[in-house]
């Protein structure tokens, strides 16, 4: 087999090139992340408390109180934390990463309050916004409201 000078020249070039390229710089036009947050996310959301709770954070607050600020004297329990599994994009060929989970919330029912971003304040968590919506559910007593957290990548 014979190579051209030429060839040989090219290829040796590119082996060289790719070598000196620093390992953050590789990783980065590879696609792959190094820590911190996923691209696009604005840095404002990344202030927001709820950007670092996970599905776990939520999981051992079930049957505590969170007082909603934007309503007057709406006091929410959080009932229910549930996983949603992350689907496979087929026509991406590739498995998501990440976490999807959804927070199911039970208030009286005389306190009812329409689908909105929220202002709420737990004992342990802190305040954070949450995007709350009511959800139908057969009981006369309480109001039910779910908050779904979707963490894709």
């Amino acid at each position: 087999m014979t190579v051209s000078r030429r060839n040989f020249l090219r290829k040796s070039s590119m082996i060289a090139l790719a070598a000196t390229l620093p390992l953050s710089l590789s990783t980065l036009g590879s696609g792959q992340q190094q820590g911190g947050p996923p691209p696009g996310v604005p840095p404002a959301a990344q202030r927001n408390p709820l950007y670092n709770f996970t599905r776990s954070t939520f999981a051992s607050y079930v049957n505590s109180v969170f007082i909603v600020n934007s309503v007057p004297l709406a006091e929410i329990v959080l009932v229910e934390v549930k996983e949603t599994p992350l689907v496979v994009d087929r026509m991406a060929n590739r498995t998501p990463v990440g976490e999807c989970f959804t927070l199911v919330f039970r208030g009286p029912a005389q306190t009812r309050f329409k689908q909105n971003t929220y202002r709420l304040e737990h004992a342990s968590l802190g305040q954070f916004e949450l995007f709350l919506g009511p959800t139908d559910r057969p009981d006369n007593e309480h109001q039910y409201y779910t908050a779904v957290i979707n963490r894709r990548l």
